[in-house]
């Protein structure tokens, strides 16, 4: 029975255990908010420093600094794999099979993409556009590879379906349209690139209207539109543009190395055309010194600027070099590109064309 005077001692226990209970699940509930305050920060400081690496990548992609994307794609796929991350995963393998193609390991750029969206693909939500995008490379790679009607059926595909889900002026449809374009270009249909290309100019200008000439994706546009019209033999109209985006470049401090070395890769192309040799190999060395550097020996812009410098060769008169130049370049083709590559098919035909000269 209580006392009249207070608790009796089994009351006292009784109280006493109460109050530690509380004190355990305070202290335990207190210990468990601050796990997930840590998780949390812990996630959003790999998200911003996930974020901030591709901004990187990205920069060094448009400044030509090939072995340093490769290297920090590398580095990024590996923290996405350990945290389980595809999405991560996939924006890294994106840059990393670009670069790998540019620098002529066409091969491994294909298998290892084509894997890697194989794998995450799927568990993405369909409406990311980053699965989609990643298609479109695969098919530009094909293209690359010299399976010109496989490229082609991907990038078209994909480019219907970036349509369909966001809409014709959409940023992502735009992009993979003018992938489209620009695979139709690699593949010898100019006609039908010209056409993809006008109407991602045009659509570029109506949604970017109050960006004016000087927004990335207006100029690049216009960029592919002008190298489209040189493979149809529009000299006249690729001509005088691809100065103007040239001077463009320049005064808006914008397309990086690679762009610029296409602009000029095409201007001295035209002057080949035209008949101006000394013109065209001015600007198809300096464009190989370029190549060189930024993709290396193997790189198919490497080759096929040698390509275009041996052609102007044997215009000038020079054939035996000529020959020499282009077995060379023969040669590298087979080993870069495969023995049935279109690419390696012309440099058979030109060395035995210059071969029938020679003798």
């Amino acid at each position: 029975m209580p006392s009249a005077l207070g608790p009796t001692r089994p009351e006292y226990l009784v109280i006493l255990g109460i109050i530690c209970f509380v004190l355990f699940i305070v202290r335990f509930e207190l210990r468990r908010r601050r796990r997930r305050l840590k998780v949390r920060r812990t996630v959003a400081t790999y998200v911003d420093d996930w974020k901030t690496e591709l901004a990187d990548i990205t920069l060094l992609r448009k400044q030509g600094n090939l072995l340093e994307v490769e290297r920090r794609c590398l580095a990024t796929l590996a923290v996405g794999e350990e945290n389980g991350a595809p999405y991560v995963i996939l924006s890294a393998a994106l840059p990393l099979a670009w670069s790998r193609a540019m620098r002529g390991r066409l091969a491994e750029a294909e298998t290892d993409l084509a894997a890697v969206i194989a794998e995450h693909g799927p568990t993405l939500n369909p409406e990311f556009n980053l699965a989609w995008l990643a298609a479109s490379e695969l098919g530009h790679i094909q293209v690359r590879r010299g399976r010109y009607a496989d490229g082609i059926a991907m990038a078209r595909w994909v480019a219907e379906e970036c349509e369909r889900r966001w809409g014709v002026e959409s940023e992502t449809a735009l992009s993979a349209r003018a992938r489209l374009g620009i695979c139709l270009v690699e593949a010898k249909q100019p006609a039908d690139a010209v056409s993809v290309l006008t109407a991602v100019l045009a659509a570029e200008l109506s949604a970017n209207s109050r960006a004016g000439w000087a927004k990335n994706n207006i100029m690049e546009a216009r960029h592919n539109l002008a190298e489209a019209r040189l493979e149809l033999g529009e000299l006249d109209e690729a001509e005088p543009e691809l100065r103007a985006v040239m001077t463009d470049y320049d005064r808006f401090h914008r397309g990086g190395p690679i762009a610029v070395a296409g602009v000029r890769f095409s201007l001295a192309k035209i002057a080949a055309l035209r008949g101006r040799h000394e013109e065209a190999i001015d600007g198809f060395s300096t464009v190989l010194a370029e190549a060189r550097a930024i993709f290396g020996e193997d790189g198919p812009w490497t080759l096929e600027t040698r390509f275009e410098l041996a052609k102007l060769a044997a215009r000038t008169g020079h054939t035996a070099a000529a020959l020499s130049q282009h077995q060379a370049v023969l040669a590298d083709r087979i080993r870069v590109l495969g023995p049935d590559h279109p690419d390696t098919t012309a440099s058979r035909e030109a060395v035995v064309q210059c071969g029938l000269v020679t003798e």
